[in-house]
């Protein structure tokens, strides 16, 4: 059990309970500020070759479990002739990661711990470093989960000392986190194919199906909860997503038309 532990990069149970938790509450923020409500009214901007992007702000004017201030969140939405699983595990692995990532810089980063929260390998937390980790001012804290409905990785930069504090089992409750991610749907085709296959009583193996993938990326625009989102902060959240996205296609070997 200690070997295993320290595999983890986490050496308390304590300090993986508190990782564990605050990677729960970083995953509902995220998958809050993406939803649909009457509370949030969802602007469409377009991008400049055309994308239908969508642009939302809130102000969080209390709560220390994100930044004071005004937040803009800009979800864009693509199909990708990729199976879910392979996208999945492309944008979880933390050595393809500057492969994609337009919003942390595109540096490659380092591995600082991995805890399993279930039976698929792909149900995981881990905390990653961009460069050395002891000049490393920022870490990401990253939630993967997937099943056969549905795929999610989830990510946020957290304060170094902060994140130490966690991993020593402290509360996580009042650490600062504001989180980006993908949601990851299969398109269906496999299904279809599956069910034509049977029907027509022969095999087929070339057949997988694509996927649905939806990024959003939040950022802070003001410090102050009464200031107002500026066309500047749209326009670079726009600019974060649509470059995140150009990136996932191109990493991935798929052409404009395909996509």
């Amino acid at each position: 059990m200690i070997e295993a532990q320290m595999i983890s990069g986490v050496a308390t149970l304590a300090g993986r309970k508190s990782i564990l938790k605050l990677a729960e509450r970083m995953s509902s923020s995220f998958s809050q500020a993406v939803a649909a409500s009457s509370y949030q009214t969802w602007t469409k901007v377009v991008g400049k070759t055309g994308e239908d992007i969508r642009v939302c702000s809130r102000k969080n004017l209390s709560d220390p479990g994100e930044p004071i201030g005004v937040i803009l969140c800009a979800v864009f939405s693509l199909w990708l002739p990729v199976p879910p699983h392979t996208l999945f595990h492309f944008l979880r692995d933390d050595a393809r990661r500057n492969e994609w990532d337009a919003m942390f810089g595109g540096d490659k980063v380092e591995s600082i711990a991995n805890l399993a929260k279930g039976q698929d390998r792909g149900n995981s937390v881990s905390i990653q470093t961009r460069g050395s980790k002891e000049s490393s001012s920022m870490w990401i804290l990253q939630d993967a989960s997937t099943n056969s409905s549905e795929s999610m990785v989830v990510y946020s930069g957290v304060d170094v000392s902060g994140m130490q504090s966690v991993m020593t089992g402290c509360d996580s409750g009042s650490l600062t986190i504001l989180p980006s991610g993908f949601s990851i749907l299969p398109d269906g085709a496999e299904s279809r194919s599956l069910l034509i296959t049977r029907q027509k009583d022969h095999k087929s193996s070339d057949t997988h199906g694509g996927a649905l993938l939806t990024a959003a990326v939040q950022i802070v625009t003001d410090a102050s909860p009464s200031a107002k989102p500026t066309v500047d902060s749209v326009e670079y959240v726009k600019s974060i997503v649509c470059c995140t996205m150009k990136n996932i296609r191109s990493s991935l070997g798929c052409c404009e038309d395909d996509c």
